[in-house]
């Protein structure tokens, strides 16, 4: 005859055994801080870190546009082709750019930087479009206005990235 054993395991060493998968988890998904501290995210602080995110992104793909409308108005080519597919590609990124400013709704807590973002977004609109027709139209005129449009897209910039809330790690 077989003896056939049958193990019992506790309810309070499941519960217990449970508990300790539960904690070890969720001290591994848990987000810290610069210091190693675990930080508790609420519906609104994660809101607003997401934002934060975002926000830092859009501020990099500004500075990608403005080397490239720099670039454009800084070339003496003669192919003008070449330079006007070039300047409908800033014009087409400048436009996205502002569309995912302008589609995504900031936590309260940051609507200034929303504000800001979307001004800076808006003159590089302008000057994207002003490049544009500088490109098209190749006199001095156009390419002042192109120049100066860039300026005050560049002020734009530059005061966005002194925000705090983009200096900050979110």
């Amino acid at each position: 005859m077989s003896a056939s054993r049958t193990v019992v395991i506790h309810p309070v060493l499941l519960g217990i055994l449970g508990a300790v998968i539960v904690l070890v988890l969720g001290a591994g998904s848990t987000p810290h801080d610069s210091q190693g501290r675990p930080l508790l995210l609420l519906p609104q602080m994660r809101s607003v870190e997401d934002y934060q995110r975002a926000a830092q992104g859009w501020a990099s793909q500004l500075e990608v546009l403005d080397g490239g409308l720099g670039g454009l108005l800084q070339a003496n080519s003669a192919d003008i082709l070449a330079e006007s597919g070039q300047a409908e590609q800033e014009l087409e990124r400048s436009a996205m750019i502002a569309q995912a400013i302008e589609g995504r709704d900031p936590p309260p807590a940051l609507a200034g930087l929303a504000a800001e973002l979307g001004q800076t977004a808006q003159a590089y609109q302008e000057a994207a479009g002003a490049a544009a027709q500088a490109v098209s139209i190749p006199d001095g005129g156009h390419l002042r206005t192109a120049q100066s449009a860039l300026g005050k897209a560049r002020e734009d910039l530059e005061d966005l990235e002194k925000n705090p809330w983009l200096t900050s790690e979110p």
